[in-house]
């Protein structure tokens, strides 16, 4: 009989009492990927975040509300850490500006899929947003794709092209569906969005 046991997933909302307490706690949550800081010290009198995160074979897939702030990964951060992964961002809503490689400009705006290196420098200034994300080990996408390696970073699919709307579609059914994929199935289900990251992410990178 096929196992029903289900993904193994977390949740963190931010709970306590002040803001400073908030965004404390929302700082150390997601330390494990960005630096983070407000986008103006009084900008955290309402600050609220939440995260879900599914273990999806090797991908993990988040499902993100935060309110606006900056996002860092500094070359000593990226130097410390060694995360071989790109971070895949659909912006349901909100959507950031800011610069990779310490200098190249970026806008995400709703709806877009951006496609990030987590092995490569990064700041935006993001608004408050809904974000769904994978975090997709490196050679995963480049063995799908059939390259040896790619500059990947900072690709914006456009929420009105053809391969954005194709990616956002896959990205929206895969996180209804989630609940009810067993664990048995995932290491498919993780291959079959890589497989179709890939082919919309091909052409850009060509």
């Amino acid at each position: 009989m096929p196992s029903t046991e289900s993904l193994p997933s977390t949740v963190f909302m931010t709970g306590q009492s002040t803001a400073e307490e908030r965004f404390e706690a929302w700082r150390q949550s997601i330390s494990v990927v960005f630096d983070v800081a407000p986008l103006a010290p009084e900008s955290i009198a309402g600050f609220q975040a939440s995260v879900q995160a599914t273990h999806l074979g090797h991908l993990l897939v988040g499902d993100l509300h935060f309110a606006g702030q900056q996002f860092m990964r500094p070359q000593p951060r990226v130097l410390r850490d060694g995360l071989d992964h790109y971070l895949v961002q659909w912006y349901r809503t909100g959507g950031f500006v800011g610069q990779r490689d310490g200098g190249t400009d970026m806008e995400v705006r709703p709806g877009d899929v951006v496609i990030l290196d987590l092995g490569r420098t990064l700041r935006t200034f993001a608004r408050a947003s809904h974000v769904m994300t994978l975090i997709v080990p490196r050679d995963l996408i480049h063995e799908a794709m059939g390259v040896q390696d790619s500059d990947l970073h900072g690709t914006v699919l456009r929420a009105d092209s053809a391969l954005g709307g194709l990616l956002s579609d896959h990205l929206q059914s895969l996180q209804q569906r989630l609940p009810g994929i067993a664990l048995n199935d995932a290491p498919a289900v993780a291959h079959a969005s890589v497989q179709m990251l890939a082919a919309c992410l091909l052409p850009s990178a060509r």
